[in-house]
């Protein structure tokens, strides 16, 4: 069998639109103040809570407009399908935390609810995305080959 590995041939980098270098600076921003109020307690324990229970909603939906971003700028092909599986795992991941956001303020548990469809249905899709990754890096290796490596892999690590 022959497991020599050839890369794809590389993509030339299209010219990224300006939002998305403003989107990354106000979103780096948005990191450092989200964490220095988690960390300095401003505000007090309320505001503190509901700093916590809805900071990442924003941050999840600015990742899923930046692989999307990607997935727009990148030739068809297979590293564009692995971009595109990635962007439905981040957009899956954004409505399952923002469910559970919605489901807290309502003042309910959303445990079990809802929002767990998302959030499994978000690690199925990334690991077709992972698995789409590899894929893209390596396009002669065998898709048995690498699903056997997948499920050692698992398997091993429980």
């Amino acid at each position: 069998m022959d497991t020599e590995v050839i890369a794809e041939q590389t993509i030339e980098p299209r010219v990224s639109p300006r939002w998305v270098d403003g989107l990354l600076l106000a979103l780096a921003v948005y990191v450092v103040a989200g964490s220095l109020w988690m960390l300095t307690g401003l505000g007090g324990p309320r505001v503190t809570h509901y700093v916590g229970l809805l900071s990442d909603v924003p941050a999840q939906l600015a990742s899923a407009v930046f692989a999307y971003a990607v997935v727009r700028h990148t030739a068809r092909g297979t590293l564009r399908g692995a971009w595109l599986w990635l962007t439905l795992s981040l957009g899956l991941y954004f409505v399952g935390v923002a469910i559970g956001a919605v489901s807290w303020l309502r003042g309910r548990d959303p445990f079990p609810g809802p929002a767990d469809f998302f959030f499994c249905a978000f690690y199925l899709t990334l690991g077709a995305a992972a698995l789409y990754m590899i894929r893209a890096a390596a396009v002669r290796v065998p898709w048995v080959q690498l699903s056997l490596d997948a499920a050692i892999f698992t398997v091993g690590f429980g």
